[in-house]
């Protein structure tokens, strides 16, 4: 889904499906893959490091 058609369901109030990561692991990608979200907001910056 592009963010303009995910922008169109939102403002025509249909349900969209996603997912919040906190995580700097790419192994999230195999395991979201075939989940069949509309989008994933990945976030790298707010994570423990140690």
């Amino acid at each position: 889904m592009t963010s303009s058609e995910l922008r169109q369901r939102l403002l025509g109030r249909e349900p969209v499906f996603g997912t919040l990561i906190v995580s700097s692991s790419p192994q999230w990608l195999d395991v979201i893959r075939g989940c069949g979200l509309d989008f994933v907001f990945i976030d790298a910056e707010h994570i423990a490091l140690d």
